[in-house]
């Protein structure tokens, strides 16, 4: 995964989380889940520079 990859799945990730629970709809992330994804995310892409 290059860095530009990680940043457009973090951007994607972010969309689907919403930072006002007012706002939320049905399918958002909760507030763990954008973390788990991030360091889901960073940790392949730091597994692929050695």
């Amino acid at each position: 995964m290059a860095l530009r990859d990680l940043f457009e799945r973090v951007f994607m990730i972010r969309e689907g989380y919403s930072v006002d629970p007012d706002f939320a709809e049905p399918g958002d992330l909760d507030d763990a889940a954008p973390r788990t994804a991030v360091s889901a995310a960073w940790t392949a892409v730091r597994s692929r520079r050695g």
